[in-house]
Formats: structure tokens, sequence, C-alpha cells
């Protein structure tokens, strides 16, 4: 799910980023998540949206599809190409939900 819960908008935010895991394609959940941050930026309720993906520790890709970065583009939304996940936030996830080992 991304950071915002339905319903709400905020009120005095200049910037917003939303972090990806894994290379993504512009379907399914994507799709409602770019038309709401594009909403968001439509609306001034935001100045700034940038969707930073991050290298998947399981598959190694990042980024994403031809259409997706085309949709993100067209509606003002920023992006970036981060990586690596920050190692603390892995370990904090880890000792927050525990681990789960590949099959």
């Amino acid at each position: 799910p991304d950071g915002i819960p339905a319903g709400t908008t905020p009120s005095s935010t200049d910037k917003l980023f939303e972090a990806k895991v894994g290379f993504q394609n512009y379907s399914g959940d994507i799709v409602n998540q770019v038309a709401k941050d594009a909403e968001l930026l439509a609306a001034g309720s935001v100045d700034e949206i940038t969707w930073v993906f991050y290298r998947s520790p399981n598959t190694g890709k990042a980024g994403a599809s031809e259409e997706l970065l085309n949709q993100l583009k067209s509606t003002g939304i920023k992006t970036e190409i981060a990586g690596e996940i920050p190692k603390d936030i892995i370990e904090k996830t880890a000792v927050k939900y525990g681990t789960s080992k590949k099959p």
C-alpha cells in the first residue's frame, strides 16, 4: 500500500516520496497509485512527488517499465533509481516482522 491512507489528503506537505522495491510495471495497484499521486499534484496538495526505485534483494532487479516511466513523467511525478535498499531499513523490518527463507 502507499503511504497516504485512502480518503486522506496531506494539508501542508511540500514533497512526498513513494518507495518501490524491484522492477515495477504499469498495472494493477500501480495504476491506481499513479492516478492518486497525479491527483495530489493537480490539486496543489503537494508541490513534488518522487518515486524511488530500490533493487530487490530477492531478484536483483530495480526500476520501471517504459510505460510506467512515461505515465509518471506525463503527470509530473519525478523518478529516481536508488540502488540497494539501505541496510538499516532491512534490519529494522526483519526485527519487526521476522524473516522468511526462500523455498
